[in-house]
């Protein structure tokens, strides 16, 4: 902003020269000095931080992405780092404020927005969340505000619960446990790296700007509507772009950038042994050669279909390489084909729960026993999911972040390995003059396919999913979902997954004129809760399904509440009835309670008056073992006196355990 001033007034001076004898000269003066006021209180001013640290490997270890690969990595091609860029507004003085002022620019300054980039094959979503919670603790940054972007290199760490199905030939447990000490140095590397970009904070100015690097190739080779192979597919969809962020000091001097590009990072096969940053890390390296005093962050955009074109050798790579950096440097040499952030970026964060197909029994039992490895210990797994649980999982948290620069710039970051049709769609969806969508942030938990590829199936679509260990490929309609949550998380609305105190979600809550709301229990008296029943009593009764989604030993329960001291809030709870596989409902009934666990409809009875049910017996049964979302439930009183509730799916027939008597 200084120098824009500087520039400013340079032109000022010289229009009053010209005019200095004119009448002319006091308005057009003011003219340019109103422009500048203007042009000042319109951009934020902002510091900005960068730091690098190695990751690189310091014995052998195996390395990630390719099934075929049976051994240790057998030396260094070149070191893996983490970088971390770090955005903040400029912190007002405070000499002069009062408390509001002061309390005002601590919240503009907890605005920090972080990214990190892992020269890696991947992020988990356990290390994501542990370095998001480290960070909320240390230093107030919310998760919303933090990314975790890997580079994806196929010559890298294979890291812990990433990818945890891909090699053919297991880890021995040694080989388990240099993994296991690399993912922790990781995570403890990437935390030293925030906090070293966070005390190297300085003014700072960020511009953007576009060049072009041409070796992306769209690999799905199409024939006859159908994946035939991987392949350099001409014709299909590919984004060649190179988009780049440049940060400066307020003398001009380069202090970091970060560049993306649409393109896995698999130009090293896996006959390549060595550890290597490939194309992205290298380039990377190159950039901080060429400008000593920055530090330059790869990130990888909507590049799961594309391949590197050509590929198979570390020259290659290097080439790749060069391309990026002649790509970067362009932009960076000519700072006036530029376009300056001006408004700091408002970060959001929130899911989209991507739904898997289901395989059927069937299916899984032909595994058991196919010729692959990978095949059967997926099959394995499921197995053992379902036994756990009682089903498969029946979505996955795809996490979704947006940083928005003001109308200039949405940066989009996603979770897994995502196709550019994402890009591509959501150019057309956000209403900012840019829009940049990375992949691989935050947790890399299976590819995401688009609804186009659906029809012509393939490794992206359904064989990829066995590495992750996902029931299936996600469900038709999975792109609309991600492309409407994608919108609603930028545009604040069912944004940060924060968990809300009663007290804010209590404040969170309208109603029409004339009503109100109260809170009258909330955690720890009651946890879980989806069905709520009120017993003639005043006694009220809740389903808490407790081992929703994925299980848990003590299964849901059936509670009792009570308000003793008639304040109008429930303050006593008791467990009535517990260890109950996904119950859905409750109502109260003579000296028990009905209660929906599938297969089952239960009444349970307390006879003895301690408030816990010895009595448990299953009137009826049949009920279908569906999603819990979708099973039996809904115990309302008709008008013709008896008590109804809805069968649920997969509910074929009912039979009453005490008469056998069936009803279709």
């Amino acid at each position: 902003m200084f120098a824009t001033f500087l520039r400013l007034w340079a032109t000022l001076m010289q229009v009053l020269r010209v005019w200095r004898n004119t009448s002319v000269a006091a308005a057009v003066l003011w003219v340019h000095l109103n422009a500048l006021w203007i042009s000042t209180a319109a951009a934020d001013e902002w510091r900005i931080g960068f730091a690098k640290l190695d990751v690189t490997p310091t014995e052998p270890i195996r390395l990630s992405g390719y099934a075929s690969r049976d051994r240790v990595s057998e030396g260094i091609a070149d070191p893996l780092s983490v970088r971390v860029m770090v955005l903040s507004p400029a912190k007002p003085p405070t000499t002069t404020q009062t408390a509001a002022d002061r309390e005002a620019s601590q919240k503009l300054v907890n605005r920090t927005c972080v990214l990190v980039s892992v020269d890696g094959i991947l992020v988990t979503s356990r290390m994501t969340v542990e370095i998001a919670r480290w960070l909320l603790e240390q230093h107030g940054i919310p998760r919303s505000q933090l990314v975790l972007s890997s580079s994806h290199t196929h010559a890298g760490p294979h890291i812990e619960f990433g990818l945890d199905n891909l090699f053919r030939t297991p880890s021995t447990p040694q080989q388990q446990q240099v993994i296991r000490s690399y993912t922790e140095r990781l995570a403890s590397q990437i935390r030293a790296a925030i906090q070293l970009a966070l005390q190297q904070r300085e003014p700072a100015t960020v511009s953007i700007g576009e060049s072009s690097a041409d070796f992306a190739i769209n690999r799905r080779v199409i024939r006859d509507g159908q994946w035939s192979g991987f392949g350099e597919q001409t014709t299909g969809p590919v984004d060649r772009r190179l988009r780049v962020l440049v940060a400066r000091a307020p003398s001009g001097q380069l202090i970091g950038g970060a560049f993306m590009y649409a393109c896995h990072c698999t130009t090293l096969g896996g006959q390549f042994y060595q550890v290597s940053g490939d194309w992205a890390g290298l380039a990377a390296s190159r950039l901080e050669v060429l400008h000593p005093d920055a530090v330059f962050l790869p990130v990888i955009g909507c590049g799961a279909d594309a391949n590197p074109n050509p590929r198979g050798s570390y020259d290659l790579a290097q080439s790749h390489a060069a391309e990026i950096v002649d790509g970067v440097q362009h932009i960076v040499q000519t700072p006036d084909e530029t376009q300056p952030l001006e408004k700091f970026p408002v970060a959001n964060f929130g899911y989209a729960g991507l739904a898997p197909e289901h395989p059927t029994p069937e299916f899984l039992e032909q595994q058991l026993t196919a010729e692959r490895p990978n095949d059967r210990r997926w099959a394995e797994h499921m197995r053992g999911a379902r036994q756990q649980m009682g089903r498969l999982p029946e979505t996955y948290p795809m996490p979704i972040h947006t940083w928005q620069f003001g109308s200039d710039l949405t940066w989009v970051f996603l979770g897994g390995e995502v196709v550019v049709d994402y890009q591509l769609q959501l150019e057309k969806e956000l209403a900012t003059q840019q829009t940049w969508v990375a992949a691989y942030c935050d947790d890399v938990f299976a590819y995401v396919a688009s609804e186009a590829m659906r029809s012509e199936g393939g490794y992206e679509v359904d064989s990829s999913m066995i590495y992750y260990l996902q029931p299936g490929r996600w469900q038709t309609g999975t792109q609309s979902l991600i492309i409407r949550r994608v919108t609603e998380v930028a545009g604040g609305r069912l944004a940060d997954a924060r968990p809300l105190s009663a007290a804010e979600g209590l404040a969170s809550m309208q109603v029409p004129d004339g009503f109100r709301i109260e809170l009258v229990a909330s955690e720890p008296l009651v946890q879980d809760p989806i069905n709520v029943a009120f017993g003639a009593d005043g006694r009220v009764w809740v389903v808490e399904m407790a081992d929703y989604p994925r299980g848990s030993p003590g299964g849901g329960r059936v509670k009792w509440l009570r308000d003793r001291d008639g304040d109008g809030r429930l303050d006593e709870s008791q467990v009535f009835l517990d260890g109950l596989s996904y119950p859905t409902s409750v109502f109260p009934w003579r000296d028990g309670a009905l209660v929906i666990a599938a297969p089952n409809v239960i009444f349970a009875a307390d006879r003895d008056g301690d408030g816990v049910a010895e009595v448990r017996e299953n009137w009826l049964t049949g009920i279908g073992e569906a999603n819990p979302q979708h099973r039996a439930s809904g115990f309302e009183i008709g008008l013709d006196g008896w008590l109804h509730f809805g069968a649920g799916d997969d509910t074929e027939q009912l039979i009453s355990v005490r008469t056998g008597r069936k009803t279709d």
